[in-house]
């Protein structure tokens, strides 16, 4: 049986991961791309994977081994 670090399912947009002249501004040159967090079609979280991480560690717990 599969585990899963959480144990609720979102969407993540990387709005710019090659740092193209198109979505610049997406880009942070310290943190790298910014991310999108969507929970049920609904906008909940932005920021660059390691505060992604750290939100969904946060307001989700995990469920590994579970």
């Amino acid at each position: 049986m599969a585990s899963w670090l959480f144990s609720v399912k979102i969407k993540a947009v990387i709005l710019d991961e090659d740092n193209s002249s198109e979505t610049i501004q997406a880009y942070n040159i310290q943190e790298g791309p910014r991310i999108l967090v969507f929970q049920d079609g609904e906008y909940v979280f932005e920021g660059n994977k390691d505060r992604v991480f750290q939100w969904m560690f946060r307001t989700f717990g995990t469920n590994i081994g579970g």
